[in-house]
């Protein structure tokens, strides 16, 4: 709309104001008089004010009592959604700056100040309210990680600028959204394809449609943007880079780096970064995903993929490294979305713990093969077999093999495949009808055991049914199980296996019982399971089905406590012996006579007595005398206690462990078949005595040498003669608590029976004794309690004449092992042996034989056998990767071989190690070193690379790199090595050599285009007439270092006057150096990178409009109501 003086001026209402109130009147008289004023101040740049049109009518035509209760000015009704551009459909009324003032000094104002100016049209030479100004929505084009975090921390916002202002106006408001100092820049108005983020990476450059350069600088700068036709609301600044180029100049191309970028550490990442680092040194793989060529791949619909997730993230952390659009002049990268992608994938990495780079890796290419997984939908396919009367036919062989690759390339087709995958031959034998099987399994990296004797050395006790105790040291493998080890003392000490029981002793006591059924000596391995200093027992235990296995303790009792001392072991009784007390203490005293070199049991002669051999005793039976011995009573030097399971402490540990090994207690309801052993814990106070149950006619029998029993102390004791009693040591009185063995009755405690009760007693008492009853039952132990005198005597030796004997059990008898004396002798040598790749390639085609726990399933003889195993290599990938298999596949890791393993840095030959070799030349050179220091529990990782960029060799120690000579790499350390098979074309096939043939030609054609652009340049900065004049300056760069720049001129304007932007400008009197353009480009030229299509770029400096894009999209007339349309 116009702004000319004759326009009607907007009139109070004319109706009676008979009620009004006097300051409504005096207001609107005052709001007509500063309107009038205003038409005498108007020229472009004069600024108006946005008002609701309808508040402004109650204002000026309302009735008095509605003016009156007018509240404040809403402004943001007649805002549109972006909070800054009006709302076409409000239309809004317009006031003066003055009249607007005052209007918000009487009511106030609820909103933005909607502020518009006035600007003369060159058409009609008439004043007009540029109500529709243009919407901006800035964004800033960075690849500096460094600096991103910065940017946008600036915080910049979409704003208005007026049509009329100019391209430098705009660039200088767009700087001072992201707070751009010094520096040369240059903007760009950009055509989304979807909502971008305000700070674009170069691979958000896929998302712009179209882009013009908008010109900024010395020549072109002062143009109106409505003569721009800048129409578009997003419009886009980059920074010049230190080379002199813009990231927008190769953002239609790769723009290849060294590759020399570290990756930070993000918290026990190193097994990350080390494993990435060897991966991304691969030229095959990493140009297919910096070149793109993995986006035409991707398999979204994989339901064993990632979603093509894994497969971006390593895509954009390859170009963070390789692509300097992406890394910048930064030294190092933090791949914190790479960490974050494969931790949502994979639980594993999510955390911050120190994991195996080897799982990162395996987890790594599998990822990337299922997400770039070429076939859509995954047939069924059965896995052929070989007919057995042709396993022995090469021929035959081969095509089985050929099949397997073809089996599996059905369901598996991928870059991955392509380079990583090969195939081993698995041969099985049985060993009892002789069936072989052949398999080929595909694998991606070859785990070699490396030939160094690391096995588990212990040494275990032996208590056989003779003789005294012994020591075996035994020698396994670390991933054997107790069932090896139980295998193992069997062959050695010559004993049938089922006859062997072990447990672990510890203060007297079982700790663990491995017969038990909870016990984790099936799935541990015995490095796990059996400690350096733990003190293990196998006992030979003769038995038969029904006989019961009685689990002894011993215990030393004085008159304030009772300890536990020597070894537990075990007795057998039959179910008839469940009732002799003579045939359990005789049994008992066989076990002692191995645990002492006091031989007085086994000295004395085994004769069955009468009962006239027992003076005193007048009814006696010759039945009830049983084995009892008129000289030695039946609790002769010690008394036989009984433990049964109500005197086991049912406790369990807040881990869920019982007491001494013990997973768990069973429930009364449970069956359990196993040895019970029970947990004793010291408990050995108050058991009653096993002569307690022994009939009272035989127990007299038993007792009856505890009258004139004196303390023996030699084997030449007289049996015959007792002795003259002066020494005698009465055993009874002893044991306070077998003073009286009568069975307590109501009566002997002092209570009043009746005779009727009493004969019923009686009669009932003389039934239960006629009727046998077994002294022990199942989950009964025995408990050997020695006095002080005749512990001494038997286990001290301290006897006063030297006579006595010693305990046997603390130095057990050794056993010669020749085998571990072998291979002692052999460990010693190696030790003074180098390994070499070869003896791990040697080694690991050796034959195994299956151990029980991994037993194979014949199919002859219907059974799983122990079969024997061998694995060969029958193929090997483009791309090798060696695991030297330096832990354990146990539990524990607090064991690692870090023997030096010599391989090859060049001319590693493969034929001789391929079961199948063709006469193909098989060498491969060695490009990258993973290793890890330390333990696996805690350690550190790094990498040694050969970098396919200018083909040196690198150490990268996290955030370091530095260059060093290979052969550092070969030491205890490496943990994985990665070769290349050698060959003059690109390996993976036909499809990498497609790629890299493309890729080459689209570089030589980048690269022809970059040096006609130079000469073109060249004879453009000719025709320039401009002296130079000392405008250069050293500014600081974005990274933070200082290079040789033209001064950007809009950054060194003074922005005092920023919001107020003029219309127009005086031509500022800048110089510049003409040859500067050509100077970039020849750098450009010399580093040998490859420039975009785009043909010259404008700076703030170069003014070059033969750069302007033609796509440009002609603006709407800013005063037309359709302007909303593109809000």
């Amino acid at each position: 709309m116009g702004f000319e003086q004759s326009e009607a001026v907007p009139q109070p209402s004319e109706q009676p104001l008979e009620a009004a109130d006097s300051q409504l009147i005096q207001r609107r008289a005052e709001y007509v008089k500063l309107v009038e004023q205003s038409f005498f101040d108007l020229r472009e740049g004069t600024k108006y004010y946005g008002i609701p049109k309808e508040w402004l009518n109650v204002f000026l035509r309302g009735p008095p009592q509605e003016a009156a209760a007018l509240g404040p000015i809403n402004t943001s009704s007649i805002l549109d959604h972006t909070e800054l551009c009006i709302n076409p459909a409000t239309n809004p009324e317009f006031v003066a700056e003055q009249v607007f003032a005052k209007l918000v000094e009487w009511y106030g104002v609820d909103g933005p100040f909607v502020e518009r100016q006035l600007f003369m049209d060159k058409k009609d030479g008439q004043l007009k309210l540029e109500t529709y100004p243009l919407y901006i929505i800035p964004h800033l084009l960075c690849n500096n990680p460094e600096t991103i975090n910065r940017y946008r921390l600036a915080g910049a916002k979409p704003f208005l600028i007026s049509a009329l202002s100019t391209a430098r106006d705009l660039k200088l408001a767009v700087k001072k959204q992201f707070e751009i100092g010094k520096g040369t820049t240059r903007i760009w108005r950009i055509t989304p394809a979807t909502r971008l983020p305000v700070i674009l990476t170069p691979q958000d450059l896929s998302n712009i449609t179209s882009k013009t350069l908008i010109p900024a600088g010395k020549k072109s700068g002062s143009i109106r943007l409505e003569d721009l036709n800048i129409s578009e609301r997003n419009i886009l600044i980059e920074i010049q880079q230190e080379d002199g180029t813009y990231p927008m100049d190769t953002s239609s191309t790769v723009t290849l780096g060294s590759g020399l970028v570290g990756l930070n550490n993000l918290g026990n990442t190193c097994y990350m970064n080390s494993a990435l680092q060897c991966l991304v040194h691969i030229p095959e793989l990493t140009n297919y995903f910096l070149y793109d060529y993995y986006e035409k791949e991707i398999n979204r619909d994989n339901p064993l993929g990632n979603d093509g997730k894994v497969a971006s993230a390593y895509a954009g952390l390859v170009k963070h490294l390789f692509d300097k659009r992406f890394a910048g002049p930064s030294s190092s990268f933090s791949p914190r979305d790479f960490k974050y992608t494969i931790g949502y994938y994979n639980s594993m990495f999510a955390d911050y713990h120190q994991q195996d780079s080897q799982e990162l890796i395996a987890f790594l290419l599998d990822g990337l093969h299922e997400d770039l997984n070429r076939i859509l939908k995954k047939p069924y396919v059965e896995k052929p077999e070989l007919p057995d009367d042709k396993v022995n036919d090469l021929e035959e062989v081969r095509k089985l093999a050929q099949k397997c690759w073809d089996s599996h390339k059905l369901r598996n087709n991928s870059v991955v495949i392509d380079l990583f995958v090969g195939l081993y031959k698995s041969t099985l034998v049985c060993p009892s009808c002789g069936k072989i099987s052949i398999t080929f399994d595909p694998y991606n990296d070859l785990t070699l055991p490396l030939p160094v004797h690391k096995k588990w050395i212990g040494k275990v006790n032996v208590l056989l049914e003779e003789g005294y105790p012994k020591s075996l040291e035994v020698e396994l493998p670390k991933s054997a199980t107790f069932a090896d080890l139980k295998v193992y003392v069997a062959d050695k000490v010559k004993v049938p296996i089922n006859e062997l029981l072990a447990v672990e002793v510890f203060q007297s006591q079982v700790y663990k019982n491995f017969e038990a059924k909870d016990s984790d000596t099936r799935y541990l391995p015995i490095s796990d399971l059996i400690g350096q200093n733990d003190e293990i027992w196998f006992h030979q235990i003769k038995h038969r089905p029904g006989d019961l296995i009685v689990p002894v303790f011993n215990t030393l009792s004085d008159s304030r406590n009772t300890k536990p001392f020597g070894i537990p072991f075990f007795i057998t009784v039959t179910e008839d012996e469940c009732y002799s007390f003579g045939k359990i203490r005789r049994k008992l005293e066989q076990r002692y006579s191995q645990l002492s070199t006091f031989n007085f049991f086994g000295s004395r002669q085994r004769l069955q007595h009468r009962a006239t051999e027992f003076p005193g005793i007048e009814d006696g039976d010759d039945d009830d005398v049983s084995l009892a011995d008129p000289e030695i009573p039946g609790n002769y030097a010690f008394s036989v206690k009984v433990f049964d399971s109500s005197h086991e402490l049912k406790i369990s540990n807040r881990y869920g462990r019982g007491l001494y090994g013990y997973s768990r207690y069973p429930q009364e309801d449970e069956e359990d078949d196993s040895l019970w052993i029970p947990r004793t814990h010291n408990n050995f106070k108050g058991l009653p005595d096993l002569l307690e149950k022994v009939e009272e006619n035989k127990r007299r029998f038993y007792l009856y040498g505890a009258k004139s029993t004196e303390t023996v102390t030699s084997e030449d004791s007289d049996p015959g003669n007792p002795g003259d009693g002066a020494d005698e040591t009465n055993l009874m009185d002893s044991d306070p608590s077998e003073q009286n063995l009568a069975p307590l009755t109501e009566e002997a405690n002092g209570m009043q029976v009746d005779d009727d009760e009493k004969e019923e007693q009686q009669d009932s008492e003389s039934e239960l004794e006629s009727i046998a009853r077994p002294l022990i039952f199942e989950k009964n132990a025995l408990v050997c309690e020695w006095e002080p005198t005749f512990f001494d005597t038997f286990f001290t030796g301290i006897e006063e004449d030297g006579l006595g004997g010693r305990e046997t059990w603390s130095n057990p008898e050794i056993l010669e092992n020749a085998e571990v004396e072998e291979n002692k002798r052999l460990m010693a040598e190696s030790r003074r042996k180098n390994i070499s790749l070869d003896n791990c390639m040697e080694m690991f085609s050796n034959p195994e034989v299956l151990g029980e726990n991994d037993l194979w399933y014949c199919p002859n003889c219907k059974e799983h056998r122990q079969a024997t195993k061998k694995i060969e290599i029958w193929s090997v990938p483009d791309i090798l990767t060696i695991h030297l298999k330096r832990f354990e596949n146990t539990k524990s890791f607090s064991d690692k071989i870090d023997a030096v393993v010599e391989f090859p840095i060049e001319g590693l030959d493969m034929s001789k190690y391929v079961v199948d070799s063709t006469g193909e030349e098989m060498i491969y050179d060695l490009f990258a070193v993973d290793n890890h220091f330390g333990g696996l529990g805690g350690g550190h990782y790094t990498a040694y690379a050969k970098n396919f960029v200018d083909g040196k060799w690198y150490y990268f120690d996290d955030s370091r790199v530095s260059v060093v000579d290979p052969t550092e790499s070969i030491r205890g350390s490496a943990y994985l090595l990665f070769y290349r098979k050698r060959s003059s074309e690109p390996l993976g096939g036909e499809f990498f050599r497609r790629m890299m043939g493309e890729i080459g030609q689209r570089n030589a054609e980048n690269h022809k285009r970059l040096q006609e652009s130079v000469k073109q340049d060249a004879l453009r900065a000719d025709s320039i007439d401009e002296s130079p004049t000392p405008m250069e300056s050293l500014n600081t760069t974005e990274s933070g270092t200082s290079a040789t720049t033209t001064t950007d001129v809009c950054s060194d304007e003074n922005e005092q006057g920023y919001h107020e932007l003029k219309s127009e400008r005086s031509d500022e009197t800048e110089s510049l150096v003409s040859d500067n353009l050509i100077k970039r480009r020849k750098k450009m030229l010399g580093d040998g990178h490859v420039d975009s299509t785009i043909g010259s770029p404008a700076s703030d400096v170069d003014d070059n409009v033969s750069t302007f894009s033609g796509n440009a999209v002609a603006p709407a007339d800013i005063n037309d109501g359709a302007y909303g349309d593109f809000i």
